[in-house]
């Protein structure tokens, strides 16, 4: 092996180690320090102006929702907590400990329960790869996020939600999300085309605060093929929710 030869592979070995290393130290994050982490983010998100969206009919039909979801989901080391809180965007965001704030947007935006099914499931792919610790560790260094929970700055937390809610995830943790979004709808009952379908008009939006989660590499009209090409098992059968999906829109539009 030739001197120029042994540098390449120096070089590759190299890059290919600070590109894994933030993987490999999230995993030294334990769920209980992911717990408390979240707990703190949780606190500054509902302490600003997302206020929380409830009454009966609206935390039935979530729980519809999510239930379905979760039921179908296999051997997870998470304590899952779904809560709408009232902000316009188009997006649901996951933070440490399998949180995930669902945008009263989103609800208002999707012709369907299906729809936002598919993005909640995108949401727990997410959280089971532990995407989310991953881009933390990646920003601030893993000395920072155990400093935030011994009782270091707390002016971070704003950082870390800003991390979280708008940035985006790289090609292959949104690839991974996806893909184990459309396992879970289809164990879930759910037909994948409600993704594909999510997907394009997310393409047709104009004039739209649109999240920076779906300008992000995979583009939606690539992942929406990637969706449209899953295969379905021949025993899939299909179970919609019943959910009056329009009176619940105006419910939510309603409440202050």
């Amino acid at each position: 092996m030739t001197k120029k030869t042994l540098s390449f592979y120096l070089y590759f070995a190299t890059c290919f180690m600070l590109l894994s290393s933030c993987t490999w130290m999230s995993n030294l994050i334990p769920i209980s320090v992911e717990d408390k982490l979240s707990q703190l983010i949780e606190t500054s998100i509902l302490s600003s102006d997302n206020t929380v969206i409830k009454n009966d009919t609206i935390d039935e039909a979530i729980s519809q929702i999510t239930s379905r979801l979760l039921n179908s989901l296999d051997n997870t080391v998470y304590n899952y907590q779904f809560t709408l809180i009232d902000n316009d965007d188009v997006n649901a965001f996951t933070i440490p400990g399998a949180k995930i704030f669902i945008c009263k947007g989103l609800i208002t935006f999707a012709d369907s329960p299906e729809e936002v099914a598919a993005v909640l499931a995108h949401e727990i792919g997410h959280a089971e790869k532990r995407h989310v610790v991953n881009k933390i560790v990646k920003e601030l260094g893993i000395g920072l996020v155990f400093s935030i929970i011994t009782g270091g700055d707390p002016g971070i937390i704003t950082e870390i939600i800003r991390l979280i809610a708008s940035t985006g995830f790289d090609r292959e943790q949104e690839k991974e999300a996806d893909e184990f979004a459309l396992h879970l709808l289809e164990k879930s009952g759910i037909h994948p085309k409600n993704m594909v379908n999510f997907f394009k008009k997310i393409n047709e939006l104009h004039n739209v605060n649109m999240p920076e989660i779906f300008m992000t590499h995979p583009d939606s009209d690539k992942r929406a093929e990637k969706a449209a090409a899953f295969k379905l098992s021949p025993d899939f059968k299909e179970q919609t929710f019943d959910i009056n999906w329009e009176s619940l829109k105006t419910q939510i539009n309603q409440v202050k």
